[in-house]
């Protein structure tokens, strides 16, 4: 049976060289012309231009992805939850395992980079980079390739089905909007959201954790991304 995910929001004193992690962190602004040091619970560093600076650890997905909210803080939707719905919806739509991962990773990169709001995003075009190499760099530290194509259609199309049950859930001001463009929620969609919503976040996380393989971040060598 798969263990839970790391302790919520604590420091992994035991990964190796943790010192040096912590070290690194504070020096992350030296690198890539960033003027603000970021880090991340683990002690890892955050530099936007360079991913290959930070180590992917599931710990710092688990506490980052469970405080990040969509939708610009108007409604309570961290992205923990889209994805666990999301893994579900996939489901819901008889879609196979291999779609499913990539359903669940789809926005893991969100830990790093944030979640903004698409109008906002399309307005910041550099910010639209950054995230392209962060979302590339992800997908590579677990050694599954980014999705194209079919596949990402596939995937963009559960991104959409999910963003209609949560403003259907939630009872959001924009719920008529996004049904007249997407089509309402349909009944096995609702459960499913129910189904999210009646967990803890480590149930959440265990739904996702079925389809994405975060043990092997442990085994892999760290991706190579270019820099930007």
């Amino acid at each position: 049976m798969r263990e839970g995910p790391p302790p919520h929001g604590k420091q992994r004193t035991d990964i190796p060289g943790f010192q040096q992690f912590t070290s690194r962190a504070s020096k992350a602004y030296l690198v890539g012309n960033q003027r603000t040091p970021m880090g991340l619970p683990s002690g890892e560093p955050i530099v936007y231009l360079d991913p290959q600076q930070t180590e992917v650890y599931e710990s710092d997905l688990y506490t980052c992805l469970s405080n990040e909210c969509r939708y610009n803080g108007g409604i309570w939707v961290p992205v923990l939850h889209h994805l666990a719905l999301c893994v579900l919806l996939a489901r819901v739509h008889g879609m196979p395992l291999p779609i499913q991962t990539l359903v669940g990773m789809h926005d893991l990169h969100e830990a790093y980079v944030k979640d903004l709001p698409s109008g906002l995003k399309q307005l910041l075009p550099e910010y639209r980079a950054i995230e392209d190499l962060w979302e590339e760099y992800v997908h590579q530290a677990f050694g599954i390739r980014r999705p194209t194509g079919r596949l990402k259609e596939k995937v963009r199309f559960i991104d959409l089905r999910a963003l209609v049950v949560e403003m259907t859930w939630e009872h959001f001001c924009l719920k008529e909007v996004v049904d007249t463009q997407h089509g309402p929620a349909t009944q096995a969609e609702i459960e499913a959201c129910q189904e999210v919503y009646g967990q803890t976040d480590e149930g959440r996380w265990a739904i996702i954790a079925e389809v994405v393989p975060f043990r092997r971040l442990e085994k892999l060598k760290a991706p190579e991304v270019r820099a930007l």
